[in-house]
């Protein structure tokens, strides 16, 4: 068997651009097992590039964390150049990706706060990681998420540097100040920490393009595709939250690991998930049965959510509540009842309103919507619109529905709303099920809800504008 200073090498775990990573053990305790680093030749042709890599390392190898593949040893004065890891018995998220549920983003979130825990004591110990991606988290049989290669991101620099500006490895995590050979800081590592998340619930990466040139000048704009076109589960605050991070202007990011990380444990807690009842190694023990705990609970907590939004009269932020709930659940029976109770508040808001001359009601974007193999559209906001999964599973057709919703000629209190469906959708229209056969007459303008039905499909509901003049016509294909 080989051996690389007091290391026998077992079989190899695994290889990339700049090492090659081996199962070893002691020889004077077999029973100790470590993951054994050797690095190219090549890493260490020039002295002044190897010495800073080297400092940097050191650096690295006194971080002690939960969350960190601990260092266990240099073996530098040998003749293949290693580092003796401690021996993580699992996966790469690389290839853990694939065991996530599609149906509930927040389990990969689980994953993401706690690589920004590891970050948050790096950075506080002066320590950039630098190249963060699938491959350099680790997945544990028993559900622990530790990074690795702290410190040697250097080395990788260096191995670039000695190609003569040949790109290494993928860049499909980097940030863009990386990616045109910018000065990286701290929140380098949140927007490679954010893209990873982009990977986990979409399966997908967020940069990738036909070749590494162009997939390095998406990055450089950080010209990401809006995340819920790649999977529609995925609520309109989880988007945003995630594209704040994937902003190509580092200022524009979280100022901090522990800020996003707040922001991400936040969106969880608002779902009622807590750490309690909702963590990463309930669910790889687990998965089905924390799953669907973790899908009642969200869809609890929501319905608390849209009735105290509905009491506080906060429309926008209910409308969108809503919509998370009936991704979540549904089938849930509160869905008509919450829609109902909206449109009652609405009619006495808009009473009232009539009542006060000069007040004008407001308005906001017309939507259809259809689920499955059926196309959806509806207003998300900037960056976070939804169109059909990319995902097999869901087989969108070839081209978006679209929705006419024309301009008013006049401004009376009423408008009218007309449907051009298939046959086999059931249109329900504020919780009433409708004739889509039938215009509707002497609908009061401003917010309402449709609920698309079809057989094998679970029902979708979303809001609907309706504007004086011309009739809102939903068309779906």
């Amino acid at each position: 068997m080989e051996r690389v200073g007091s290391f026998i090498l077992e079989r190899e775990l695994g290889r990339g651009a700049t090492a090659q990573v081996f199962l070893a053990h002691r020889a004077e305790a077999p029973s100790e097992k470590v993951a054994l680093k050797i690095f190219h030749p090549g890493l260490w042709d020039r002295e002044d590039l190897r010495k800073r890599a080297l400092a940097e390392f050191r650096t690295a190898s006194v971080l002690n964390h939960p969350n960190i593949v601990r260092v266990l040893e240099p073996c530098w004065e040998t003749d293949k150049p290693a580092v003796a890891l401690e021996y993580v018995d699992g996966s790469s998220l690389e290839e853990f990706q694939k065991r996530l549920p599609y149906i509930l983003p927040e389990v990969a979130v689980l994953i993401l706060i706690e690589v920004l825990s590891a970050l948050e004591h790096a950075h506080a110990q002066g320590v950039i990681h630098r190249d963060l991606k699938p491959a350099n988290i680790l997945i544990s049989k028993s559900g622990r998420v530790l990074v690795s290669d702290f410190g040697l991101a250097k080395m990788a620099d260096v191995s670039r540097l000695t190609l003569s500006g040949t790109i290494l490895g993928s860049p499909d995590f980097m940030s863009p100040e990386q990616a045109r050979g910018d000065v990286t800081s701290l929140r380098s590592d949140l927007f490679s920490a954010a893209a990873i998340l982009y990977f986990l619930i979409t399966g997908t990466r967020p940069f990738a393009r036909h070749s590494p040139l162009a997939t390095l000048a998406a990055v450089n704009e950080a010209n990401a595709e809006p995340v819920q076109r790649r999977n529609p589960k995925i609520s309109a605050a989880l988007a945003r939250t995630l594209h704040r991070a994937l902003q190509a202007d580092p200022l524009s990011r979280p100022a901090s690991a522990a800020e996003m990380r707040a922001e991400f444990q936040d969106y969880l807690s608002g779902l009622g998930l807590a750490r309690e009842t909702f963590n990463f190694a309930d669910w790889v023990s687990s998965p089905t049965e924390t799953l669907m705990g973790a899908m009642k609970i969200c869809a609890e907590s929501l319905s608390i959510r849209c009735e105290a939004l509905i009491r506080s009269e906060q429309s926008d932020t209910f409308l969108e509540t809503l919509a998370h709930l009936s991704l979540v659940a549904p089938e849930s029976g509160a869905l008509p009842r919450l829609m109902s109770e909206f449109e009652t508040r609405q009619r006495q808001r808009r009473h009232k309103k009539f009542l006060i001359p000069g007040v004008a009601l407001g308005v906001i974007s017309a939507c259809a919507v259809v689920l499955g193999g059926w196309w959806f559209v509806h207003d998300t906001g900037p960056g976070v619109d939804a169109i059909p999964s990319t995902q097999s599973a869901l087989k969108p057709v070839s081209h978006p529905p679209r929705i006419v919703a024309s301009k008013a000629k006049a401004a009376p209190a009423v408008g009218s709303v007309r449907f051009d469906v298939p046959d086999d959708i059931r249109v329900f229209w504020n919780g009433k099920k409708v004739n889509r056969k039938k215009s509707l007459k002497d609908q009061s303008l401003g917010k309402h809800w449709i609920r698309l039905e079809k057989s094998g499909n679970r029902p979708i509901v979303r809001e609907v504008l309706v504007r004086a003049g011309e009739p809102t016509v939903i068309r779906v294909r």
